[in-house]
């Protein structure tokens, strides 16, 4: 992938992404997924960083229909602003109910982040957050426009910081599509 953003009119930084995923079946109903990404941002007006990521799933079938899964990933960035660089690990499980509730798919999540920053002006210990979230996520396969499906997520986060200044609590409603396939 290659991108440029832009803040207020203003070219914000490029970005080269490459990332590479495999999916296989261990069992018939268990399925192990693994990917890693790298990513290079050239800022025009931020900090350059590199950024390297790998991720680990596994998700196993029940008898009932649902589907249960866990997940582990790791980030490291890199760049010449220290304040840029920082380590994050997350866990994150979830079910799928795998049944119909109101013509929607029910896929409901929960994960916990933490990340550490060795440099901040603002501590000389660095800075350490841990971020708890949750969402639930409805996909309307009843609706298929051009293997495409319409899906509503519901999200809530909290990030506790080291420094009061990062503390955060988020909710947020996204309406996106899914692919049907």
């Amino acid at each position: 992938e290659l991108g440029q953003s832009w803040y207020a009119g203003a070219r914000y930084a490029s970005f080269l992404r490459l990332g590479a995923a495999q999916s296989m079946k261990i069992t018939p109903r268990r399925q192990l997924s693994f990917a890693v990404d790298a990513e290079k941002q050239m800022g025009q007006a931020t900090v350059d960083v590199d950024t390297l990521a790998a991720a680990l799933r596994l998700s196993e079938r029940l008898e009932s229909g649902r589907t249960v899964f866990g997940g582990l990933s790791a980030r490291q960035t890199i760049s010449d602003s220290g304040q840029a660089e920082y380590r994050e690990v997350e866990a994150r499980g979830g079910v799928d109910l795998g049944e119909t509730m109101m013509g929607a798919e029910v896929t409901l999540g929960l994960g916990v982040a933490l990340r550490d920053y060795d440099v901040s002006p603002h501590s000389p210990t660095g800075r350490q957050d841990r971020r708890v979230f949750a969402d639930a996520t409805a996909t309307f396969r009843g609706i298929d426009y051009y293997g495409f499906n319409p899906a509503l997520t519901v999200s809530a986060s909290r990030t506790d910081s080291n420094i009061g200044l990062y503390d955060t609590r988020r909710f947020g409603v996204g309406l996106g599509i899914r692919s049907a396939f």
